[in-house]
């Protein structure tokens, strides 16, 4: 008799780990994506960033957004609350403006799976050849 109320506490035991490890996984899982309103900037340009957590929950963290130079090195950390899952940022360069070249912006949140990262380029002609898409000859 002991012995079957030892496997039978042994087998609810089991059950109940088996189901909070499943519930804890499917809650920890999450996408974080980034935005940037177009790819090439002035050098004294606001970078607008856009980005969303899914699934949609309860954040009570916020998305860290870091810029790294062309070197790689850290320029800019900021913090961006979530809210209904969206979040967002405006980016000025260090000291009122970035340096040519290409910087790496990249969000990250402690309950998503990935990072998120945009490139974008400071130039002082300011062209975005995403736009290029959407002319059309006469």
């Amino acid at each position: 008799m002991n012995n079957k109320l030892n496997k039978s506490c042994i087998i609810v035991v089991s059950v109940v780990i088996a189901s909070t490890l499943g519930y804890g996984d499917a809650l920890a899982e999450s996408e974080i994506n980034l935005v940037a309103e177009k790819t090439v900037f002035e050098p004294s340009a606001r970078i607008f960033l856009t980005g969303t957590v899914d699934p949609e929950d309860a954040f009570y963290e916020p998305v860290s957004i870091i810029v790294y130079d062309v070197n790689g090195n850290e320029i800019i950390h900021v913090k961006s609350d979530v809210d209904y899952n969206h979040f967002a940022a405006l980016i000025t360069g260090p000291l009122g403006s970035f340096e040519k070249g290409m910087y790496v912006i990249e969000a990250s949140h402690v309950s998503a799976i990935n990072t998120a990262k945009v490139v974008i380029s400071i130039d002082d002609l300011t062209y975005d050849l995403s736009l290029l898409s959407n002319l059309m000859p006469l």
